[in-house]
């Protein structure tokens, strides 16, 4: 098994596999947030990098829940927490509460 599985190693995620393809969504939404840090979407003192690694984080851990079995509603739940965490870190105003559009 990968030792950077089992917190060995640098612990930068590309001795994963499929580590060097996550980081790069990662740094396609950081380089994005910036974007809107730029145009104002955001506030100037939100953190583009640690924002996108929390929104990379939650949905790889809800992409487990839900391949372990978690119920649709534990991960709606879950979601709206990290979009209220998020609003909180990045300073934006927080979302209103999500709608199942099935």
């Amino acid at each position: 098994m990968c030792h950077a599985l089992h917190g060995h190693g640098r612990g930068d995620g590309l001795q994963q596999p499929g580590g060097l393809r996550r980081q790069g969504y990662e740094g396609a939404l950081a380089d994005r947030l910036a974007r809107a840090v730029a145009d104002g979407d955001l506030p100037a003192q939100a953190d583009p990098v640690a924002l996108a690694r929390f929104v990379m984080i939650v949905t790889e851990g809800q992409a487990v829940h839900a391949s372990a079995g978690v119920s649709r509603e534990a991960l709606r739940q879950a979601a709206e927490i990290a979009l209220a965490g998020f609003a909180a870190a990045s300073g934006a105003r927080p979302p209103e509460q999500a709608t199942d559009p099935v």
